[in-house]
C-alpha cells in the first residue's frame, strides 16, 4: 500500500467543533475505558474513565458495555468515534489476529461504535511519556498483564523491538526478555515503565527490588504507570492523529502555569522559593540514563516481535473521504505522514 493510501484519510477535527471520543483498550483481562475531548484551546480534557476485568471473550462485550455506561456517566455524554487500544496479546505478526479482529467487530457492532482505529499500548505509552515529561522516550516498558508479559523497547520515539511470553510471568523472564532487546554495539536505556500491576503487587516489589547489575551499569529508575494513565495514553495518540501534531494537556498546562505563578510571586531576590527545589523542576528532563548489555539463554516459551514500521506501529488503509485538519504554528508539527503511522486503521481489518 502506497503513502498516498494513508495521508488524506485520518480523523478529522473541525475548528471549533465540540465532539468527544472513545478510547478503549484491552490487556488480556481488562477492560479500559477513557472519554476525552478537545477544549477550546486544543488541549485534551479527560472526561471519564472506568475499567473493568473480565475473565473471558464470552462477557467481554458485557464488561466494556459496563466500563463505558460509568464513563459516560462521568462524562455526561454519550460517545461513538472509538480508538481500540491493544496489547501484543491480542496481535499475530504485527496485527489484530483473525480472532481479534471478530472481537472488535463485535464490540463495535453490539455497543454502536464507529471504530477508528488501533494502536499498540507501547506506542500509547510513548505518547504519554512524550506529552507528560515533554523529551523523547527511552526506555523498556514492561507490561505485566495477568498470564502475558510484553516487554519493548523504545527509542527515538518509536517502538524498536517487542518481546512477549505467553506464561506466568517472573522475575527471571522479565530479565531474559530484557536482555534480547539489546541491540548490537548499543546499550539498553535504564529506565523501566512498569504497567499492569498495581504498587502492592509481589511482582512489582520483587522487580523493585531486583538486582539489575547485569543489565546496567547503575540502577534503572524504576516508574509504574497506572490503568488509567495507561488508558489516557490511547487518548493522547488519538488526540495527535486528529491534530496532527502532539497534543497538550489541559490538566499539565494549568498545573505548570500554577507552579511558575508560584515561583515568581514567592522567589526572593536570588530565585529561591521556600519550601521549593527549583531545580528538580527540570531534573527528569535532563536526566541521562546509562545502560549496560545482558547475555543470557533466553527460555523457550519467549517469543519476539519486531516494529514492521520505522515509526512506531501499523497502518491500515480506510475508505473515506479525505479529511480536513486543525492549522496549528509550523514549529508545533510533526512530520505528519510519519505520525500516521502510529496507528491502525480498522475499517479493512474488520471487513467494512
Amino acid at each position: 500500500m502506497g503513502l498516498l493510501g494513508i495521508i488524506g484519510k485520518p480523523f478529522k477535527k473541525e475548528t471549533g467543533a465540540s465532539e468527544n471520543y472513545l478510547s478503549l483498550s484491552l490487556t488480556p483481562d481488562k477492560i479500559l475505558v477513557c472519554i476525552w475531548t478537545f477544549n477550546l484551546q486544543n488541549e485534551v480534557e479527560i472526561l471519564g474513565y472506568s475499567h473493568k476485568a473480565f475473565t473471558n471473550t464470552d462477557n467481554l462485550i458485557h464488561q466494556a458495555a459496563a466500563a463505558i455506561d460509568t464513563a459516560a456517566e462521568q462524562a455526561k455524554s454519550d460517545v461513538s468515534q472509538t480508538v481500540f487500544g491493544l496489547s501484543h496479546y491480542w496481535f499475530e505478526d504485527g496485527e489484530p489476529s483473525a480472532a481479534t479482529s471478530k472481537i472488535l467487530k463485535n464490540l463495535a457492532q453490539d455497543l454502536e461504535l464507529d471504530p477508528q482505529a488501533f494502536i499498540s499500548l507501547a506506542s500509547g505509552l510513548n505518547h504519554l511519556l512524550k506529552v507528560k515529561e515533554s523529551t523523547t522516550p527511552s526506555a523498556l516498558l514492561v507490561g505485566i498483564l495477568g498470564d502475558f508479559c510484553e516487554i519493548h523497547l523504545v527509542k527515538n520515539d518509536k517502538v524498536v523491538k517487542s518481546q512477549t511470553v505467553k506464561s506466568q510471568p517472573t522475575v527471571e523472564k522479565i530479565l531474559q526478555l530484557a536482555g534480547r532487546l539489546k541491540e548490537e554495539g548499543t546499550d539498553l536505556p535504564s529506565r523501566i515503565i512498569i504497567y499492569g500491576p498495581d504498587e502492592g503487587s509481589q511482582i512489582f516489589k520483587k522487580l523493585s527490588q531486583s538486582d539489575w547489575h547485569d543489565l546496567f551499569v547503575q540502577e534503572p529508575r524504576i516508574d509504574l504507570v497506572s490503568d488509567e494513565d495507561l488508558a489516557k495514553s490511547i487518548a493522547y495518540a488519538q488526540a495527535q492523529d486528529i491534530l496532527g501534531y502532539e497534543p497538550t494537556i489541559g490538566s499539565l498546562v494549568a498545573d505548570r502555569r500554577e507552579k511558575k505563578e508560584k515561583i515568581g510571586k514567592g522567589a526572593d531576590e536570588l530565585g529561591f522559593v521556600e519550601g521549593e527545589d527549583v531545580l528538580l523542576e527540570k531534573a527528569g528532563e535532563e536526566s541521562e540514563p546509562e545502560e549496560s548489555p545482558l547475555e543470557k539463554e533466553p527460555s523457550a516459551d519467549l517469543e519476539e516481535k519486531t516494529s514492521k514500521d520505522t515509526e512506531e506501529e501499523y497502518a491500515v488503509e480506510t475508505p473515506g473521504p479525505a479529511a480536513r485538519r486543525v492549522e496549528t504554528e509550523p514549529s508545533e508539527k510533526s512530520d505528519f505522514a510519519q505520525d500516521l503511522m502510529t496507528v491502525g486503521w480498522l475499517p479493512k481489518v474488520l471487513g467494512a
